[in-house]
């Protein structure tokens, strides 16, 4: 289930409810990280810098989902890997026991 995103600058919501984006939704991949006694960490292999962190696993997605917006707000549009591709580049992660969101 990878993370979807919306244009902000484009997007009408309402009750937190997403209405209607001029754009078209775009699906990221993110890794979850936990070490023990830690946060969860999670990161985008597509985009260098985006990462956030949840005390709570019920936070992991909509922390993640604020860390795309944000990162979006200062970066030119992205093309989303293939999920193939992604799998490939954090092979080693994904042998160690993190995650795909």
């Amino acid at each position: 289930m990878p993370l979807a995103l919306y244009c902000p600058a484009t997007a009408r919501v309402r009750g937190g409810q997403l209405l209607y984006s001029r754009c078209p939704m775009q699906d990221f991949y993110a890794i979850v990280h936990k070490d023990e006694h830690s946060a969860f960490g999670v990161s985008f292999p597509d985009l260098p810098g985006c990462f956030s962190s949840a005390d709570r696993v019920e936070d992991i997605v909509p922390n993640a989902r604020e860390a795309l917006a944000l990162w979006f707000d200062d970066t030119q549009e992205v093309v989303p890997s293939r999920l193939d591709q992604v799998e490939a580049s954090v092979a080693d992660e994904l042998a160690s026991g993190t995650v795909f969101i």
